[in-house]
């Protein structure tokens, strides 16, 4: 999900709150990689940063069992919880996902749950979505910057009524559907073009006929 436009994006009059007085949250962490059982046979998905994509999280690469949380700091989040990615290679930190199924992450994801009436956390996601580059300019470190808890905790949100929020998920919902749509019709144009081409070069199209009529639909 993305903002619609500049415009829907909410600044100026609103107040202003902090990500920690809007939600619980928490973090992770990683079973060690020596216990066979910790992993073994796991059913538990188990969120790592790099699958941390601005995504709706249904299923992960790894799994962990119900020892290996037991047995590690990891811990297990709500469907619905959102997930600030603090560090990992290149664009990942910043990044935010929300879970589509329970999960526990490892020490890198900073996690939010149990969020307060007063914000709809699909709103709260947008505008973190929105801040990326700001979140990441939060970090510190010299050869790999990092955010931390306490950075995303005090990090300030505007906070425009509920029934507003509300609108936006719902302007941004849209957007996003008409983009899927888009791109699934570029997909199937870069398919038939493809797929004419190589009947051209075969022999078995006119590619002049070819040519034409992929460009009215193009253009």
């Amino acid at each position: 999900m993305c903002w619609q436009n500049n415009h829907s994006k909410p600044e100026g009059n609103f107040p202003t709150v902090l990500i920690r007085d809007i939600c619980r949250m928490g973090s992770g962490g990683t079973p060690s990689r020596k216990v066979n059982s910790y992993y073994k046979g796991g059913h538990i998905p188990w969120v790592k940063t790099s699958e941390v994509v601005n995504n709706e999280i249904f299923d992960t690469e790894e799994k962990i069992t119900e020892l290996g949380l037991k047995q590690s700091s990891a811990k297990l989040y709500p469907v619905g919880s959102l997930i600030v990615a603090m560090y990992g290679q290149g664009a990942t930190r910043g990044r935010t996902a929300k879970l589509g199924v329970q999960a526990a992450t490892n020490q890198a994801c900073c996690v939010l749950f149990d969020f307060k009436p007063i914000v709809n956390s699909d709103y709260l996601w947008l505008y973190l979505m929105s801040e990326y580059e700001n979140l990441r300019q939060l970090a510190s470190g010299n050869n790999q910057p990092n955010l931390n808890a306490e950075m995303i905790a005090s990090y300030s949100v505007p906070l425009p009524p509920l029934e507003l929020q509300y609108e936006l998920v719902k302007q941004a919902m849209e957007m996003r559907q008409k983009i899927e749509h888009r791109k699934r019709e570029v997909d199937e144009l870069r398919f038939r073009i493809t797929s004419e081409i190589e009947a051209a070069i075969m022999g078995e199209n006119d590619f002049c006929a070819m040519y034409s009529s992929l460009s009215s639909e193009v253009f």
